[in-house]
C-alpha cells in the first residue's frame, strides 16, 4: 500500500508524530490519521509543516514531486526510496551505470555554514556517500543545457542561511564533480574535512602563492581567504531547484 506523503516526509526527516503535535498544537489522533493516509493532509498546516520537515507544501497536500512544475511533460523526481533501492542506486552511480537522465540525490545536507554530513555505503570496497532518492531529468536538458553526464553529477539538499538569497534552506543543488577548478568564479560544493559547504569561490587575483576567497552571499557572514592549495573542491554547482 502506498504511504502517505506526510508519512514519507516525516520518516525522512527523522522527526516523530509527537514533534508535529507539539509544533501545531493539534490532537495526536489527527496527526496519526495524516500519517496513515486515512485523512488528507490539511492545506492550512502545509507551509509550516513542510518547512519543519524539509519538504514542500504541494508534496504534503497534493503528493506532487518536489520539481513537478519544472517540465510538465516529464517525471523528474520519484518518492524517497527504501534502503535496498538506495544502495542499488549508489552502486550503479559508482559503476557509472545510471539510466538515461537518472541522477542521484546524496544522503547529505550541504551546510550553508558548518557543513553537511552524509550516511555512507561501501561499493566494491570503496566508501561513498549514500543515496536518498533518484531524479529522472530529460536527457537532452542534462547533456545539452547543463553539459553534464549522469554519473558526473550529484544532487544534495542545502541548509543554513549563509547563501541567502541565492540559496534557501530546503533548496536542492546539482554538483558537477568533474568541474572542480575554481576558475571562473562561481558557487561550489567544498569540503573542510568536517562536512560539505556550498559557497561562492573567488580567486584573489595577483596573490602569490595563489589564494581564494570563500564568500557567503548573506552579508551577515564574513568571507574567508585561504591558500588555493588548501581548498578542497567537490564540484561546481550547475543547477538549483527552489520553491517559488
Amino acid at each position: 500500500m502506498k504511504q502517505s506523503p506526510f508519512r514519507i516526509a516525516l520518516d525522512r526527516s527523522k522527526k516523530t508524530q509527537a514533534d508535529v503535535v507539539r509544533l501545531l498544537g493539534v490532537n495526536r489522533q489527527n496527526v496519526s490519521r495524516w500519517y496513515k493516509g486515512t485523512v488528507r493532509f490539511p492545506r492550512e498546516y502545509a507551509d509550516q509543516v513542510a518547512q519543519f520537515l524539509g519538504t514542500t507544501a504541494d508534496f504534503l497536500v497534493f503528493d506532487r514531486p518536489l520539481v513537478g512544475s519544472f517540465d510538465p511533460d516529464e517525471d523528474l523526481v520519484q518518492d524517497p526510496i527504501d534502503d535496498a533501492v538506495a544502495d542499488d542506486a549508489a552502486r550503479r552511480a559508482a559503476r557509472r551505470k545510471l539510466r538515461p537522465g537518472e541522477v542521484v540525490e546524496r544522503d547529505v545536507r550541504g551546510g550553508l555554514g558548518p557543513g553537511g554530513h552524509a550516511t555512507v555505503v561501501a561499493v566494491d570496497g570503496e566508501i561513498i556517500d549514500g543515496v536518498s532518492s533518484t531524479w529522472t531529468l530529460p536527457q537532452s536538458y542534462l547533456h545539452t543545457e547543463l553539459r553534464a553526464k549522469e554519473a558526473d553529477v550529484d544532487i544534495i539538499p542545502v541548509d543554513g542561511d549563509s547563501m541567502i538569497p541565492t540559496l534557501l534552506p530546503g533548496d536542492r543543488v546539482m554538483i558537477h564533480r568533474s568541474s572542480r577548478a575554481p576558475s571562473p568564479d562561481g558557487v561550489f560544493a567544498i569540503s573542510d574535512g568536517i562536512g560539505i559547504s556550498i559557497k561562492r569561490i573567488q580567486l584573489v587575483r595577483g596573490s602569490d602563492p595563489l589564494q581564494v576567497r570563500i564568500i557567503s552571499d548573506n552579508p551577515l557572514h564574513t568571507p574567508d581567504v585561504i591558500a588555493a592549495s588548501d581548498l578542497n573542491v567537490i564540484g561546481r554547482v550547475i543547477c538549483k531547484v527552489t520553491r517559488m
